[in-house]
């Protein structure tokens, strides 16, 4: 039997003239890029190469949820670590359900823009075009712990209140913070 390596697939691909015509059209911000002919998982080996290229963050709009998903696993496949940009999954101006897990993926990912790092983010549509508050009212809500920090455990408890965490003498679920003298759950 006759297999490749993804490595060696990559090296490959690498000297494809084709390939170098995209990330010459790349470098030199020719925009936008129009790629055709890409199918399966060869886009991901294009965007991997890009990310390689890119000095700030790079955003894959996928039209659907599940090709999201796929582009997602092909580039940790291709030893990339991207970020899953998730949808609300709800109708839009309907609540959440309580503990929604697409709130806090989506909070942690606009986190990592605010504090300047440089990630590789893959969405759908739907998610792309839901609108987002600017980074200028997101930077300053933003609260890092670190471990060995010295904290001030009461403006800390008033900061979460402020947030919509609620204090219980025992965290159970999302949303819950305790705070008995020094040890802090959230």
């Amino acid at each position: 039997m006759n297999t490749l390596s993804f490595p060696v697939l990559q090296n490959k691909i690498r000297k494809s003239a084709s390939l170098q015509s995209v990330l010459s059209a790349f470098s030199d911000k020719r925009f936008p890029l129009e790629v055709e002919g890409a199918d399966g998982s060869f886009i991901s080996l294009i965007i991997a190469e890009l990310a390689l290229k890119a000095p700030g963050p790079i955003l894959v709009v996928c039209p659907t949820e599940h090709e999201a998903e796929n582009i997602a696993s092909d580039l940790e496949g291709a030893g990339l670590a991207p970020n899953m940009f998730p949808w609300w999954g709800s109708i839009p101006y309907r609540d959440l359900a309580p503990a929604s897990a697409s709130f806090g993926e989506r909070s942690r990912i606009l986190a990592l823009l605010c504090s300047g790092k440089s990630p590789l983010l893959v969405c759908s549509e739907r998610a792309f075009l839901t609108p987002l508050p600017p980074p200028e009212y997101l930077a300053p809500l933003l609260q890092t712990i670190r471990p060995g920090q010295k904290i001030d455990t009461v403006a800390l408890a008033e900061t979460l209140t402020a947030y919509g965490y609620t204090r219980v003498p025992k965290v159970q679920v999302h949303g819950e913070f305790a705070l008995r003298g020094e040890v802090l759950d959230i």
